[in-house]
């Protein structure tokens, strides 16, 4: 068994063919960036709302009106050029991107009460200079959104994973030893094995696969984000995820 060369288009090409409306195949794309991508930035902007204060219910349409923004094919071109002139990963190209956008939803808010005739209260935060006043990746909020990329990550994987096996018909064999994929327990391979029929030792090579068949799709789908798909550029940005944990 292999691991699935499904994987032949990057992130990068993702999102360019999902700014182009007309192009065959780019609602797909679309589809797969917000299912990548969509729960940590849904995180940040949660994040931020909090910590102003401001109304949750928000997130849904910000992060629907981000990445609306972001394919805008002008926004879309100036931005990728700009990242892969710097060769940045997908990941820091996202949040850097989200910063600002949420910059400039602050002052288009701050101006449009104004332009209204509100009075501003002395509360009334200025978020939009105290999000420029801060580094993009040195807040806790963006901590948690690191943590929520690394989460869907892994759960895509472990989905990619679950498929290599069902295409093998060992769809039982997975379930089975998923649990193990983390940490092995002698008794629960003893029950397994009388349930499935197989000695234990098998099951624990079967595990050892597992694991290995799973590493395998997470380098896969990290090596989607980047400019460099080395080994070196994989490891390098699997450590800095794993840094949030």
């Amino acid at each position: 068994m292999s691991v699935s060369t499904s994987f032949q288009r990057t992130r990068w090409s993702q999102i360019r063919l999902a700014a182009s409306a007309d192009a065959p195949g780019s609602s797909k794309a679309l589809e797969a960036f917000c299912k990548h991508y969509r729960p940590a930035i849904l995180t940040y902007i949660l994040g931020h709302l909090k910590k102003f204060q401001r109304p949750l219910h928000l997130a849904e349409d910000w992060s629907q009106d981000f990445i609306i923004w972001l394919i805008q094919p002008e926004q879309l071109k100036r931005a990728v050029d700009r990242n892969e002139q710097r060769s940045v990963t997908m990941r820091a190209f996202v949040f850097e991107a989200l910063h600002y956008f949420l910059i400039d939803r602050y002052r288009r808010e701050k101006a449009a009460r104004r332009g209204g005739g509100n009075v501003l209260a002395a509360s009334d935060v200025d978020e939009a200079e105290l999000l420029a006043a801060q580094p993009v990746t040195q807040t806790e909020v963006y901590a948690e959104a690191q943590r929520q990329w690394l989460r869907t990550l892994l759960e895509s994987s472990l989905q990619d994973l679950r498929q290599q096996y069902v295409s093998e018909n060992k769809e039982d064999i997975f379930h089975a030893l998923r649990p193990f994929i983390s940490a092995d327990n002698e008794e629960g391979y003893e029950a397994i094995s009388r349930r499935l029929g197989h000695p234990v030792n098998t099951l624990k090579s079967y595990t050892h696969r597992l694991r290995g068949y799973w590493q395998q799709h997470v380098r896969a789908h990290i090596a989607e984000t980047l400019n460099d798909d080395s080994d070196e550029a994989i490891n390098a940005e699997l450590a800095d995820l794993q840094g949030f944990r």
